[in-house]
């Protein structure tokens, strides 16, 4: 007689919990042109029991939106393009409906992986020099350069009206050296650049020396004056000379020193009234 001995047995089963298995990805280095540039990657994807969700209404919201179904879609967006520079996020979400059994790592949780649309550079055409003189007025110190598309220069230069960067040309009035210093300044898409200078020399001007001949008065007389400077030499004179006077003029900051000139104090004409005869009768 066979008997058959009853048996209880147990095994054990895991069922793993839901998880995202591939998140999207972003791969690759844009730079702005001005066109539209793809910014999507590769699809995510979650094991059984989740579903994976993409944002696809802004891609440059950098805050997790609200996760809706209705308002996210399962369709990866491959053909998500971006055109100015910045950030672009990719939101992601591994939609699990059955949170019981799943509750693994990632899951009801938006996501993102970025994207970014780099600056695009610049070119400066450097401002050129003018050939100045000291006039008195302001005088603009430089022709305007100019930046390539997407940026603006922008200008300054010491002891100038403009000492801090703007887009106006600096002047300067005084007779000296003026460094000024330029860059493009690029807009939201474009790079600045780097900042370079370029020299300027308002010349001097040589001072007015300007002298004109006396006649002996027996008063100091004073035959000259400098435009422009401190007059000097023998300038003013009271007695006559038969030798000519020389003048000169130490021109100011602005002004050289011109030529020495020559004045003369010339003798006076006396004129002599003659006396004249009484006529008498004897």
């Amino acid at each position: 007689m066979i008997r058959i001995r009853a048996v209880n047995a147990t095994a054990n089963f895991t069922i793993n919990k839901a998880k995202i298995e591939t998140i999207p990805t972003q791969s690759g280095t844009l730079t702005y042109n001005g066109s539209a540039q793809t910014i999507a990657g590769s699809a995510g994807s979650c094991t059984t029991g989740g579903t994976m969700y993409y944002y696809t209404t802004n891609y440059t919201t950098s805050t997790a939106p609200t996760f809706s179904t209705s308002t996210w879609t399962t369709t990866y967006p491959s053909s998500a393009s971006g055109t100015n520079a910045g950030t672009y996020y990719m939101w992601y979400y591994c939609y699990v409906s059955d949170t019981s059994n799943n509750t693994g790592t990632g899951i009801n949780t938006a996501k993102s992986v970025t994207k970014a649309i780099g600056k695009a550079n610049v070119t400066a055409t450097a401002p050129t020099a003018k050939s100045l003189s000291y006039t008195g007025n302001a005088q603009a110190l430089v022709n305007a350069g100019s930046c390539t598309s997407g940026g603006t220069m922008y200008y300054k230069a010491a002891n100038s009206n403009q000492t801090s960067y703007g887009t106006g040309i600096p002047t300067g009035t005084n007779a000296t050296t003026y460094t000024v210093y330029y860059y493009c300044k690029g807009d939201s898409n474009h790079n600045d650049t780097t900042a370079a200078s370029v020299d300027v020399t308002i010349g001097k001007v040589a001072a007015t020396l300007s002298c004109s001949n006396k006649t002996y008065n027996g008063s100091e007389q004073t035959a000259c004056s400098c435009t422009g400077g401190t007059v000097g030499g023998t300038y003013k004179a009271t007695n006559y000379s038969s030798t000519a006077y020389t003048a000169s003029c130490t021109g100011d900051s602005n002004h050289s020193n011109p030529s020495n000139k020559t004045w003369t104090m010339g003798q006076r004409t006396v004129t002599i009234t003659a006396p004249t005869v009484k006529s008498t009768t004897l």
